[in-house]
Parts: C-alpha cells; sequence; structure tokens
C-alpha cells in the first residue's frame, strides 16, 4: 500500500499543477475517498491551486467539521465495536484534511469564500 501512497500523492501534485476541467474531477474524487488521509490532504490544497471556483461547495463541506463527526465516530467503533482506533488520534487526521480545505478556500477567494 505504500507504494499507491507515493504513486497518489505525485498524481495529486501532478493533476494540480496541469489544471482543467477533467483535473478538477479526478481531485475532487480524491479529496472525498477515505482511504489515503494524506491524499485527502494532498488532493485539497491542489484544488486551491486550481483555483477554480466551481469547487468551493466541496470544500466548503470538507472544511466544516460537523461533516466529519458521524464519519469518525463510526471509524472509531462507534457502533459498538472497538476496532482499536483512538477517536483523538482520528481527529487529528480529520483536522489536517479540513485545514487544507480551508487553505484552498482562501486561496481561491472571492465574496462566496
Amino acid at each position: 500500500m505504500s507504494w499507491e501512497l507515493g504513486t497518489r500523492r505525485c498524481a495529486a501534485e501532478l493533476l494540480g499543477s496541469i489544471g482543467g476541467q477533467d483535473a478538477l474531477h479526478a481531485l475532487a474524487r480524491g479529496v472525498e475517498d477515505f482511504t489515503f488521509r494524506q491524499v485527502q490532504e494532498l488532493c485539497a490544497r491542489a484544488l486551491g491551486k486550481i483555483r477554480d471556483p466551481a469547487v468551493i461547495p466541496l470544500l466548503k463541506k470538507i472544511a466544516d467539521d460537523s461533516f466529519w463527526y458521524p464519519s469518525r465516530k463510526k471509524r472509531v467503533g462507534g457502533s459498538g465495536i472497538d476496532i482499536g482506533y483512538d477517536e483523538r488520534a482520528v481527529a487529528r487526521e480529520d483536522a489536517r484534511v479540513r485545514e487544507a480545505a480551508l487553505e484552498a478556500l482562501a486561496s481561491i477567494g472571492g465574496d462566496e469564500v
């Protein structure tokens, strides 16, 4: 799995540099993929680098903690099953992705942001 992370990281950085609608769609899918948290963070930053206002609603959703909270509870065993995750550690991971989304929003700017 570690090679997948490196490959996805490079892809996110390249897509952010290239820009365009196809890159936006691919990066948006990356932000919504919970498989690799670091890649979610990189994709959010890359969306900010492209600076297309079309991604503002997605970035706003990702930046909002209420979006993460139900998922966080489920990921740490909120269903009554202890899956071995510390909620604070998972919350820190979520916070890094949220921070990247906020930075991306700031780089896009505009009245809606």
